[in-house]
């Protein structure tokens, strides 16, 4: 009678000991680009690629949805931004390319969008500049 009783308290402590509740061990995805994104720095290259990030207090977060639109806090027509003018667009994850709308006047980017990637967690956005301009964002939701 010993023998049942030892094994079912082993048993019990086993099962006791194991936690079900696994929402408060997972890490938050930051590998996917829906979300909202802070502008953390920016490349402008001198045109003889030596060009490195530098951190930046320019206030831009653009936000991706779901249903693959975005906003911005800046139009993206440029990488100077436009600070008066909040921006929208959409975004394709096969061909890794943001599409902003009101950018009719440059056919270049109506046509192609702006290449993107993901990298170290860090959202990084290619503009078309003969030097070579970035700006990189950092996931903050």
């Amino acid at each position: 009678m010993k023998t049942p009783f030892i094994l079912l308290l082993a048993t019990s402590g086993i099962l006791l000991a194991c936690s079900k509740d696994d929402s408060t061990n997972e890490p938050e995805d930051t590998t996917g680009i829906v979300g909202t994104w802070q502008l953390i720095e920016q490349l402008a290259d001198p045109g003889d690629g030596s060009g490195v990030f530098h951190p930046t207090k320019n206030d831009l977060r653009l936000t991706f949805r779901t249903n693959g639109s975005y906003t911005s806090t800046n139009s993206l027509c440029s990488v100077f931004g436009d600070p008066q003018n909040a921006g929208t667009g959409t975004y394709n994850t096969e061909k890794l390319s943001l599409h902003p709308a009101g950018c009719e006047d440059n056919e270049w980017l109506s046509e192609n969008g702006l290449p993107y990637k993901l990298e170290n967690g860090n959202l990084i956005v290619y503009y078309f500049c003969i030097e070579g301009c970035a700006q990189k964002f950092e996931k903050v939701k």
